[in-house]
């Protein structure tokens, strides 16, 4: 855990060699040391001590946080918890209470654990948190409604679980960790125990086109107050590419107004309904006319005098001018004059264009027939 209050467990395990401490031996020694020389938070640590003696005596050791205060002059002076007993065969475990900090071993070469040591030996112990990483993998972009898969990558010594958060932009910058930020939980789960990992995962829905922060960190607990490891990134939330399910021009053949733009609320007209299936868009609307001209290789071109031999075929020549109309989600419908560009559409076959668009891209094109006549 971290923060300003925290406690957490942790195992120490002792294995202590030579106590059978030879005789002849006329002064006494005392020596310990830390396995691997790494002491690393939730796990647990090997001491081995070594000593020499002249009479009988036993090691006693205690192991407690620095503080600035050195050893006591022996061991039941001393306030830290007994790592190593009496009975010191075999290997004897304890549980400290504690954080990531320097520690200090002190151990006594003394007859019992009350009498005045012949030896005592004092160990600095620097108990380092773990070690982590953590980005966040998110897509340039993603739509309204549907979750946005996301990537969890990084690195962790221990067994850890993420938690993760989105909010609007302008909820403010992530917290320290989980517990200190004020939005609602988007996911959490559990880390394996160590190495490095990529996890996909979906975040949302969003329902909003906008913004988004997403918050993501690596703790021990869902209430420590700063996370080992944290990383954000922005979700870009954007409407999706429009599509246009349907249109239609009824009736199909009519008289073009005399005068007006291409929209109008009067006779003679035809009305164009359209349906845009996910989203609002602007609908651009464009006329082509029909043309005879000529088969080219698999195209159909304009008459020419170098072609005007070959095969006949139909061909769409496009009309200049153009109406955008502001279409809302679901069905849409306005009344077409038979004007484009300012001019008056002559008698003839023609195809009107309908291309959906928002500011994300331009949803496919669809087209319907219709013919201008010179009678009602």
């Amino acid at each position: 855990m971290r923060g300003v209050v925290r406690r957490s467990t942790w195992t120490a395990i002792a294995t202590v060699a030579a106590l059978a401490l030879a005789p002849a031996a006329a002064q006494a020694a005392l020596s310990v040391v830390l396995v691997g020389g790494d002491a690393l938070e939730d796990r647990p640590m090997t001491f081995i001590a070594t000593g020499t003696t002249s009479g009988t005596s036993h090691i006693y050791a205690k192991f407690r946080p620095a503080g600035g205060v050195p050893c006591a002059p022996s061991y039941s002076a001393d306030s830290g918890a007994g790592l190593f007993f009496r009975d010191v065969s075999g290997t004897q475990k304890v549980t400290q209470q504690g954080e990531p900090g320097a520690y200090l071993l002190c151990a006594y070469l003394a007859s019992s654990s009350t009498a005045a040591p012949s030896e005592q030996f004092a160990l600095p112990v620097n108990v380092r948190p773990n070690n982590a990483t953590l980005a966040l993998l998110v897509p340039p972009r993603a739509h309204p409604g549907a979750g946005v898969p996301v990537t969890l990558v990084g690195t962790t010594e221990l067994g850890r679980t993420l938690f993760a958060k989105a909010k609007p932009i302008g909820a403010g910058p992530c917290g320290q960790s989980r517990a200190a930020d004020p939005a609602t939980d988007s996911f959490a789960f559990s880390l394996p125990a160590s190495g490095a990992f990529g996890l996909p995962r979906l975040a949302g829905p969003f329902r909003d086109v906008g913004q988004y922060t997403l918050c993501a960190w690596l703790q021990e607990s869902s209430s420590d107050a700063v996370a080992e490891a944290s990383a954000s990134a922005v979700l870009n939330i954007v409407p999706p590419v429009p599509v246009l399910t349907s249109l239609d021009v009824s009736p199909s053949a009519f008289v073009a107004r005399p005068a007006g733009g291409f929209k109008t609320t009067s006779f003679p007209s035809t009305r164009v309904s359209y349906r845009l299936g996910n989203t609002a868009a602007s609908v651009r609307f464009t006329v082509a006319v029909r043309r005879v001209g000529r088969r080219v290789g698999s195209s159909c071109r304009a008459l020419t005098r170098t072609n005007r031999n070959r095969k006949r075929c139909l061909r769409y020549q496009p009309v200049s001018g153009s109406y955008t109309d502001p279409g809302r989600q679901g069905h849409n419908s306005l009344r077409f004059s038979g004007r484009v560009g300012g001019k008056r559409l002559r008698t003839g076959t023609y195809r009107l264009y309908a291309s959906p668009r928002t500011s994300t891209g331009r949803g496919k094109t669809l087209r319907h027939t219709f013919r201008i006549t010179t009678r009602r």
